[in-house]
Formats: C-alpha cells, structure tokens, sequence
C-alpha cells in the first residue's frame, strides 16, 4: 500500500519526564481512549493514536503531505467498519477517490466514504447528497449536523477531515471560520468522533493559525524540503511529545518498514 513512511533518523526518546506534570501527562495518555491513524509510526508518537474525539490542527505547506496523512487516517476508519467524513473544498469526489484509489487503496473501502462537497460551487453547481459553501458558514454547519443525524449512531467512533479550513478563513474571514470551528468541535466531540483540520502554512498572519491551534486539542506540524518531508507532533492533549522534526517519505509497506525504527 503506497502510503506514508516514517524513517526516524535518531532514537526516540523511551524516558518520560520525572515532574509530578509529566507522570500526570504520562498517565493520561495510558489511559484515554486512542484510535488508531493506520500509520504505525505516527501512532507510536501518540502512545497508541489520536486521543478519541479529539481534533487535531495539522499545519504546513503544500506538497507536505497533510492530505495524504489526513485520507489515510479516513481510510484506517472504513477499514475497521468506522465511518469516515471528507469535507473538500479543492476537488470532487470522483479525484478525491481516484487520487485515493491510486495508493493501492481499496475502491470499495474509499467509495464508502462519507463526501461533503465544498469544491463544486466553484463550477456554480451542487453535487452530492452533502455540500456547502465555504463562505456561507451557517449553511454549511446545517448540513453537516444533517450529516451526523442521518448517517452515524451514537457509538460510530467515526473520523472526519476538513480540508482545506484555509478555504473557510479566506472566504468567511478569520472570525467566523474560528467561530465555525469552535461549534463543530464541540458537536464532535460530543460523538466521540475524532477530526483533523488542514491549514495551509504560509497563507495566514500568523495570529489566525495561533487562533485555530487554540480550538484544537492538538497540533500536527509538517514541512516539505529539499532534504525531504518529516513532521512533529508539536503538542496533543494527555499526550506527551518530543519537539523532533521526524523524517518519512510517500512509499509502500509502512507497517514493516516503521516498526524497525522504534526497536
């Protein structure tokens, strides 16, 4: 499966802290409830997986990654019979499922996914049973409350992506996207269902990213240079991080390949 490829090139760090703060973070993070993102490496950095309900900010240019991490997290869920919710705003579903379907990703799996269409008002037309406006904010939120009544259970434990939530920012402004964002957390949350969000680095004042990291419950910062692409966990609730650049690359056999570096 052609997917994300966590090569780390020091150890990582087996101590936890001694501070009463970091036996109290260590102990949270044994014992909140974790769902796995389906790339071993990331969730050996996160002590078993994103903490349940949670929502994570995942932060950095284009080209870094941030679409392929937050799919193969959508796809870990459908994998294990968990809904999972895509909200695009820069494509259809039809090039969401074949960009998908070409990491060797299982067409029916990815055709399961749930699809709200935030793309095609660009082409002046509404495809889909779930779409929105990145602009009309209300209206979106209307819909996705629909989406949560109609297609999950209480227990789902689903997964949801929004991506892009600079598309938000850039046609609803900064105060209403936060806005957004604070309401949809809290709706999530409430089902246990566990959310990424995507901003593109570069795009904001800085100020506006800090807002959106404080709704958050965690951030997940990514970067794309010529040495190559490698990511850190900046902070995630009752989890402890190592503030480490970590290398990986877009390949095959991640499960194997990842386990070898955490030995």
């Amino acid at each position: 499966m052609k997917s994300l490829l966590f090569a780390l090139r020091s150890q990582w760090p087996r101590s936890h802290s001694s501070s009463s703060t970091g036996l109290g973070l260590w102990l949270g993070s044994e014992l909140m409830e974790r769902v796995s993102t389906g790339i071993m490496g990331l969730d050996e950095l996160l002590r078993g997986g994103l903490p349940a309900g949670s929502m994570s900010l995942i932060i950095g240019p284009p080209g870094s990654g941030k679409s392929t991490l937050a799919r193969q997290v959508l796809y870990e869920a459908l994998g294990k019979d968990r809904p999972g919710i895509l909200v695009d705003t820069y494509e259809s579903f039809d090039l969401a499922k074949e960009v998908m379907t070409s990491y060797e990703w299982n067409e029916t799996l990815v055709g399961k996914m749930v699809f709200v269409d935030c793309y095609s008002w660009r082409i002046g037309a509404q495809v889909g049973k779930y779409s929105g406006h990145p602009k009309d904010l209300t209206e979106l939120s209307i819909v996705i409350d629909n989406l949560l009544s109609r297609e999950l259970t209480s227990d789902s434990r689903a997964r949801l992506v929004i991506d892009s939530f600079s598309d938000f920012i850039n046609h609803a402004g900064p105060e209403r996207a936060n806005k957004f964002l604070e309401s949809i957390k809290a709706k999530l949350a409430e089902r246990k269902i566990t959310s990424m969000v995507l901003l593109e680095e570069g795009l904001h004042e800085e100020r506006v990213n800090a807002a959106a990291e404080y709704v958050a419950d965690g951030t997940i910062r990514m970067k794309y240079e010529e040495a190559g692409r490698s990511l850190m966990v900046r902070r995630m609730i009752a989890t402890p991080v190592n503030l480490k650049w970590i290398p990986f690359n877009l390949a095959r056999g991640v499960d194997l390949a990842v386990a070898n570096y955490f030995r």
